[in-house]
């Protein structure tokens, strides 16, 4: 007769099982803990970016206003010095077309 060696396998019993489960479980809802931080910290991150993003581009639009605001002063200035030149120089002719009408008059 030839004598059969192996390993017998063994039975896990019902503990053994029931531990198997629940480590399994556990290990479920730690993947599922762990995961959900990382959403978070992600979810967290981009919330930070999109409001320091919008901070930067508040800050840009601010200062482009701004020389946006002395081009039109600096504009504004520059019309009403040109204007109170033509005013000036209008007046000055008139005063001398004035004085020259007199003079030929008399």
């Amino acid at each position: 007769m030839a004598a059969i060696t192996g390993k017998s396998k063994e039975v896990p019993t019902s503990p053994q099982i029931d531990r198997r489960r629940s480590g399994l479980e556990e290990e479920k809802r730690r993947g599922k803990r762990l995961f959900g931080a990382l959403l978070g910290t992600i979810g967290k991150f981009q919330q930070d970016s999109t409001s320091q993003r919008a901070r930067s581009n508040a800050v840009k639009r601010k200062e482009v206003e701004a020389k946006l605001q002395e081009k039109l002063k600096a504009q504004t200035e520059e019309l009403d010095e040109r204007q109170k030149k033509e005013d000036n120089d209008f007046n000055l002719r008139r005063r001398e077309e004035t004085r020259e009408f007199e003079e030929r008059a008399v």
